[in-house]
């Protein structure tokens, strides 16, 4: 920008967060990032300050046409794939493409170099601005070697849950030296700040402006190249983010007719959104020819932008001749060398195993299972799977699906080969076999009193082993001692899943059957309504594909005041959910499951979940069930819970006869008493004492009258 280049500006910018970014879409968060790490670590400024000064210095010192004749500095790149196995896990062609753009862009061969305005066709903005597009004389290469000297294809790819609401969190995955590598993140989507709109594509850490182990540049991975999932989008993205590691901030200085540093880049007074303006576009005073909007640092589309200047360029290579940020180590021939990024050849790697499924899937006892090999580093000449309890048990395909005729738990190991070596991984217990008769019928109670019942039937899913799953917890309980825990106030997590699976369940043994379950739950004071959920499934396959039935976001589960605090609830902080409509269709359903679902757990408070059960009566044919409502009004079992005796409570609305039956947890009758026939009236009968001698846990009360019957619990305690 044509503006006297303070050296205090460069502070003023940084520290101080602009209006105009308040209201703005944000899709690089670059600068965001810098006053965070700024406020939290004061002590880079000194560093940003002695670059500034190296920079100022640099540029006056070389003048376009000197810094054109400057010898090429390559730079190597480590792509570093945080994945959950979805679209996100991009191949490395979509990498290559990738570098392919930024070598186009910084070196000023790009196909639209001289382009004009591609959306107007108009011939000033050639004539105004193409003088200044500047070859960079910077180029990238994948790199070769890891940071330990092994041999690399120059991509790594980590699993998970960060991928989704990344920011520089995903960097404590993996991280390779600084002043070896340009490190690329690519992840499935960015988190950006509360006071911008739109969604971020990408953001870089400036020279000197953060911690070594997050130095690098964050991309989406739908904006990183210009084939598979980013095809379009012509990989600008990236050439804009390098453009930040390299110190270039946004052609319009991150503020109303702000300051960029840069002396042949006009004035701007904000950025340019989405497609290219008409030419020409004058604000801040900055005519005839007004904005350069086809510059790589405004936030133009892809296919408007064409230019880095010369006075940017020689503010980049300023970056690169200093020590901030390590920059001036990476193109010397000495680190090309070990990072194998002088090697112009083809270098084939061992293979790195991998495949899915990467987490338990379930089938029924019969079903088959389907694999994918997604081995990595170095392509693979051969492969053999086992396959423990499968039919067949191994085999050489890269796509095999297998039979699994008994019910139980298996590993799954894969090797895979080639010239330079081999690697083998296996994955224990990812396919889970249930048998094709549900385990539990008509009653169906879990108050999660009994822990081996709990390790036994039920089952847990974690997809992160950096978080926490669900537990059997003596914190809280609805009734009785125990519930099931998660444990979500020191999640960090912003996308993170967590599951809990239920043993097979006989729905054909209810007339109606509704699903009921407590809970207890309550937000951080800083979370958004929306932020976190709880989903409720159903699966009638043994878990193999799943239902949902409902789902429910935090304000409509929360059962108390948002807190920062560790969340215990007390007895007033437990609500019931019943599902019942959703379960008419799978009512003669004989083998289903239920999957409690929680997402979005960064934001949130601990969950407690406690007496999930079946109910709606057992089928006419054999029950002759009538509304008992007809029958009897008021009904209580007191007290409840009880650690002695308990008397049935109610009002009988004509003479009637009158039996109860207490089942346990797992099915078996405890005990049955027969009352005989009652009079009309209130009642209150005996229905169990310290001679029943009832074991603690938790049990339900069948009551009948005449041909009718409800079905209530009890805890003895």
């Amino acid at each position: 920008m044509t503006k006297n280049i303070l050296f205090g500006c460069a502070i003023i910018f940084a520290m101080c967060a602009p209006s105009y970014a308040q209201t703005i879409q944000e899709p690089c968060i670059s600068n965001t990032i810098l006053q965070e790490n700024i406020l939290k670590n004061p002590e880079l400024l000194e560093e940003i300050n002695q670059l500034e000064a190296e920079t100022e210095i640099y540029t006056l010192n070389h003048s376009a046409g000197n810094h054109q004749k400057s010898a090429v500095k390559i730079i190597p790149v480590v792509f570093h794939i945080i994945h959950q196995y979805g679209a996100e896990n991009i191949s490395r062609a979509q990498c290559l493409d990738q570098l392919r753009v930024l070598n186009e862009d910084f070196r000023r061969l790009n196909a639209d170099t001289l382009a004009t305005n591609p959306s107007a066709g108009q011939l000033g903005y050639a004539n105004a601005f193409n003088a200044l597009g500047a070859d960079c004389n910077i180029e990238f290469r994948i790199a070769k070697k890891d940071p330990n000297g092994n041999c690399t294809d120059g991509v790594n790819r980590i699993y998970s849950a960060m991928t989704a609401g990344a920011r520089d969190n995903v960097k404590a995955l993996i991280s390779w030296p600084r002043n070896k590598y340009l490190n690329i993140w690519v992840v499935k989507y960015i988190t950006g700040s509360a006071s911008t709109t739109g969604y971020v594509v990408g953001f870089a850490q400036f020279p000197g402006g953060g911690q070594a182990s997050t130095d690098g540049i964050v991309v989406r991975h739908d904006f990183l190249g210009n084939i598979g999932t980013a095809a379009g989008e012509r990989g600008r993205t990236a050439t804009h983010e390098v453009g930040h590691w390299l110190n270039l901030r946004h052609i319009w200085g991150d503020a109303t007719c702000g300051n960029d540093q840069v002396a042949d880049t006009p004035t701007h007074q904000d950025a340019n959104q989405s497609n290219c303006p008409a030419f020409p576009h004058v604000t801040c005073n900055n005519g005839p020819n007004g904005d350069m909007y086809t510059n790589y640092m405004d936030y133009t589309s892809a296919s408007c932008q064409n230019i880095f200047t010369a006075g940017q360029s020689a503010r980049m290579n300023a970056a690169l001749n200093s020590t901030s940020g390590s920059r001036n180590n990476l193109w010397t021939g000495t680190n090309l060398t070990a990072t194998g990024a002088a090697d112009t050849g083809t270098v084939v790697c061992a293979p790195k195993a991998d495949f899915t499924p990467h987490v338990p899937v379930y089938v029924c006892a019969g079903g088959t299972v389907s694999m994918k090999d997604l081995s990595y580093r170095g392509a693979a000449s051969s492969r053999m799977w086992y396959f423990a309890g499968g039919t067949p048990s191994t085999s050489a395909d890269s796509i095999p699906s297998i039979t699994y005729n008994t019910p139980g738990i298996y590993n799954i190991s894969l090797r895979v080969t080639n010239a330079s070596g081999q690697d083998s991984v296996t994955k224990n217990g990812v396919v889970i076999v249930m048998p094709n008769a549900a385990t539990y019928q008509n009653p169906y109670f879990e108050g999660f009193e009994n822990q081996t019942i709990f390790n036994t039937d039920w089952t847990v899913l974690n997809y992160e082993q950096t978080s926490s799953g669900f537990i059997r917890s003596s914190s809280a309980a609805a009734t009785g001692q125990y519930s099931c825990k998660l444990s979500v106030l020191s999640n960090t997590l912003e996308n993170d899943i967590d599951e809990l699976i239920s043993p097979s369940i006989d729905l054909t043994k209810y007339v109606s059957p509704k699903l009921h379950f407590k809970h207890a739950y309550v937000q951080t004071t800083t979370a958004a309504a929306g932020d976190n959920k709880l989903y409720v499934h159903i699966s009638k396959d043994c878990g193999k594909t799943w239902t949902q039935l409902l789902f429910y976001s935090a304000s409509s589960f929360s059962t108390g005041t948002a807190s920062d605090n560790e969340f215990v609830p007390t007895a007033t902080q437990w609500a019931e959910k019943i599902i019942s409509a959703q379960l008419i269709t799978y009512a003669t359903q004989s083998n289903v499951r239920f999957k409690f679902k929680f997402t979005g757990a960064s934001s949130g408070n601990n969950l407690y979940l406690d007496d999930i059960f079946i109910e709606g009566g057992t089928p006419a044919s054999t029950e002759g069930i009538y509304d008992i409502s007809n029958l009897v009004t008021d009904l209580k079992i007191l007290p409840n819970p009880t650690n002695s005796y308990a008397n049935i409570s109610f009002f009988l609305n004509e003479p009637s006869t009158v039996s109860a039956q207490i089942i346990d947890a797992v099915g078996n009758t405890v005990t049955q008493k027969n009352f005989g026939k009652l009079n009309m009236g209130s009642q209150n009968i005996n229905l169990i004492s310290n001679s029943d001698a009832i074991a603690k846990g938790v049990y339900f009360v069948k009551i009948k009258v005449n041909n009718s019957q409800v079905t209530s619990k009890l805890v003895v305690q």
